[in-house]
């Protein structure tokens, strides 16, 4: 709804001034004019913002203003921010300080061709871009920037799975205090950062279960896998080397593993055991998809792998490339082992069609 305003002096300089009621609030500032024609033009262009639903304070709203809405938000809803701090430090280096309503849609393509030249990742931008825009959207402003967005490339199917004999020729090319955290993440299909962040409150050995926190997982929701077999023999290693000074399941003398970055030990470490078994290229993050798809050629139940892995979607099968064209050849050759074993005999005589009689 637009407003009724005024123009005013102020000061011997004889500065006017706009002044302004809109939704029942009074708004005054100074044009930095002293003609009063001038002020009168500013006045009208106030005006007709205010009727598209702009109001003055939009113009006070910063970038360090919009990072504290989102975290606000993300805190009051109980969702994952983990990440936030990680994306606010790159906006922050073009951003930073700025009033939201001065980001131009120019500014924006200017970041994501920085970005592509420091070699960050298409989906690593559009996940910045994407905290930029939620800015604006919680701040309610206005006047925003066209923020596009990197189109989606096609659905890239992985492939660099290990089955266990090549896991195992890999694991045994790492150092021997980091075999069992790795044993871990490929038998239980969880990610490389939940496994580095499990602590003994996490493992009831009475029960036999292990919890993943929510605070640890992607979705923020918490889930359970049962240690049995080769699972509870990792977790039995790992108590005989337990420390009192030291709250993780797995550790370093006493120290966490500490995953970010590429030149994180265990990281530096996998890549170099994996080039030497003949691996190059599978990431630490291979032995998620690997531990799940384990799972299901051995016949579990999709949803019950979902469920041990933390996943939330389906999707994950195509994405993780759960049936290959090998994993297609047995599952034909079962088929038509079984068709083998099926009797050929019909159950059901073939009948002839009786014609109409003449009488």
């Amino acid at each position: 709804m637009a407003g009724t305003g005024r123009v005013f002096r102020v000061g011997p300089k004889g500065i006017y001034y706009v002044g302004y009621s809109l939704n029942g609030r009074v708004f005054r500032r100074s044009t930095h004019q002293t003609s009063e024609a001038v002020a009168r033009r500013i006045l009208a262009a106030e005006l007709r913002k205010t009727a598209t639903g702009y109001t003055p304070d939009e113009d006070r709203v910063k970038f360090e203003d919009g990072i504290e809405r989102i975290r606000a938000h993300r805190r009051d809803h109980n969702l994952r921010s983990t990440d936030l701090d990680q994306r606010a430090r790159h906006l922050a280096r073009a951003f930073a300080k700025m009033r939201l309503v001065d980001i131009t849609t120019g500014m924006v393509e200017r970041y994501k061709e920085a970005r592509l030249k420091e070699d960050a990742a298409r989906a690593t931008i559009n996940q910045e871009l994407a905290v930029l825009r939620q800015m604006y959207r919680l701040c309610r402003l206005t006047r925003q920037p066209e923020v596009k967005l990197f189109p989606p490339k096609t659905l890239r199917v992985r492939q660099d799975f290990l089955n266990q004999a090549d896991f195992f020729s890999v694991r045994d090319g790492l150092p021997e205090d980091m075999r069992d955290i790795v044993t871990f993440m490929y038998l239980s299909s969880w990610r490389e950062g939940q496994v580095a962040a499990l602590e003994w409150r996490d493992v009831n050995l009475r029960e036999g279960v292990v919890t993943a926190r929510g605070e640890t997982t992607k979705t923020g929701d918490p889930h359970r896998i049962p240690l049995v077999g080769p699972l509870a023999e990792v977790i039995e290693r790992a108590k005989m080397r337990r420390r009192l000074d030291c709250p993780f399941v797995f550790h370093r003398d006493g120290e966490p593993f500490r995953l970010r970055g590429g030149k994180a030990p265990l990281r530096v470490a996998w890549r170099r055991a994996c080039e030497a078994a003949g691996f190059k290229g599978h990431v630490l993050h291979c032995l998620r998809r690997s531990g799940v798809r384990n799972m299901i050629n051995q016949g579990v139940d999709p949803m019950l792998a979902m469920r041990a892995s933390g996943h939330k979607s389906m999707s994950m099968l195509a994405r993780y490339r759960i049936v290959n064209l090998e994993d297609l050849r047995r599952g034909f050759e079962r088929t038509f082992a079984g068709l083998a074993e099926l009797p050929d005999e019909r159950k059901v005589a073939a009948t002839t069609t009786m014609g109409r009689g003449n009488g």
